[in-house]
């Protein structure tokens, strides 16, 4: 299989095996991304370097998200954002939306699951990297894909508010000039247990080239925005005693294919402040976009932040289509605690999914622990940053970024 893998560029053997890992109180959360949907394409797109077609791997894709809310019963699923394939007219792309939100109604809501929507570079109704809400400059009205598409909420299964609330519920919604969601950014309790809280960002607004503004917000009063806006609910977590999943679809670090950081250096500088102040709290970042498998430490001195790469849907980038199944215990005090991740994975060479990798067995094979973050932070500590993928690598003296593009990233990777 030719699932792109950035762990020191190495070929993982043996992958298919799974250990078994019991944790206490163990549940789950199933992530996707990139699902990259062309609601056009009639022929077969079940080949490397192709959106997502209607024929083959669309179909498959929901089959296999299905049966794994059947099997894994999760307390929720997670979508990261880049729903529509790229250069379509917008009513292609809105259809295409419509087509994804529908297919998450059908296969996870319908089945009593809560589901999350986070923004990524496809999905403005303008164009790709467009501001998340468009302003009209006549009128002054303010659509977004939530408010044309999500019918005012990003996802569905939760309420719109916490106030009364006993089971999933949104906490903010991100509001901007009298504007639910504005940014695409909100934070809400992904399930009945108020322990943890989910942060979704829109981390377009922090691109150091390409973004555009079309809500009539400069893009470093945006940004900064959205800064004080995460601050605010990593502390207000904090003070809480609850646990954060921060979700976002474009990671920080740096763009393997170009050789040059995602982020604006002032949003990249101040996200690590607060990672570092906030460490504690935060259970897992995750992201989407580079349509990799991919584990990595952020820029903490005591290294104890990871950032999950969830694979995209699409085979565009020569990838294997994937999704992942989170796996979670119950600390003390009922705090999640991160454990594993299985990745379920697309060949489409021979058209059929299968679990590809556990997380445990290739990262900390031999650690007992009941959490993932303790396993890794066993590992001493010259071997760990040995092996970190350096693309996405964010320890602040390191400052020599890789100048290998995309092609030489997945050479080395498929071995």
């Amino acid at each position: 299989m030719r699932i792109v893998q950035r762990w020191a560029v190495l070929v993982l053997l043996n992958t298919f095996l799974c250990i078994s890992y019991a944790a206490s109180n163990e549940w789950h959360a199933l992530v996707l991304s990139d699902t990259h949907l062309n609601p056009s394409a009639t022929s077969q797109t079940s080949y490397y370097d192709s959106d997502t077609g209607q024929t083959d791997l669309w179909p498959s894709a929901q089959t296999e998200l299905a049966q794994l809310v059947q099997d894994k019963k999760p307390r929720f699923v997670m979508l990261l954002g880049d729903l529509p394939a790229h250069h379509m007219s917008a009513a292609d792309m809105k259809l295409a939306d419509q087509q994804v939100f529908s297919m998450m109604n059908t296969v996870v809501a319908s089945a009593g699951v809560p589901w999350f929507f986070v923004p990524g570079n496809n999905d403005s109704l303008e164009d790709d990297y467009v501001s998340f809400t468009k302003r009209d400059s006549d009128t002054g009205a303010k659509t977004n894909l939530i408010s044309e598409v999500g019918n005012g909420l990003p996802g569905q299964g939760f309420a719109s508010s916490c106030d009364g609330a006993v089971g999933p519920c949104v906490i903010d919604k991100g509001t901007v000039a009298d504007t639910d969601y504005f940014f695409g950014t909100y934070s809400a309790y992904p399930s009945s247990d108020r322990h943890l809280r989910l942060v979704v960002l829109n981390t377009v607004l922090w691109l150091q080239e390409r973004y555009v503004s079309d809500d009539g917000v400069p893009q470093d009063k945006a940004g900064q925005w959205q800064l004080s806006w995460l601050k605010e609910q990593l502390s207000d977590a904090s003070k809480a005693g609850e646990k954060v999943i921060i979700a976002m679809h474009i990671p920080s670090g740096v763009d393997s294919y170009k050789g040059m950081p995602y982020w604006k250096g002032s949003f990249q500088k101040t996200w690590q402040a607060i990672i570092a102040t906030y460490g504690d709290c935060i259970a897992l970042v995750m992201n989407g976009h580079t349509h990799m498998n991919a584990l990595r430490v952020l820029g903490s001195t005591e290294g104890h932040v990871y950032s999950l790469t969830v694979p995209g849907v699409t085979p565009l980038h020569g990838n294997n289509p994937g999704m992942d199944d989170l796996v979670w215990g119950t600390a003390e005090k009922g705090l999640p605690v991160w454990t594993d991740v299985n990745v379920y994975a697309y060949s489409p060479e021979n058209q059929k999914w299968s679990l590809y990798e556990n997380f445990r067995k290739v990262y900390a094979p031999d650690c007992a622990s009941l959490s993932m973050i303790t396993c890794l932070l066993a590992i001493k500590k010259e071997t760990l940053f040995s092996v970190l993928d350096r693309y996405y690598y964010l320890r602040p003296e390191i400052s020599n970024e890789p100048s290998e593009g995309w092609d030489a990233v997945n050479e080395a990777a498929w071995g």
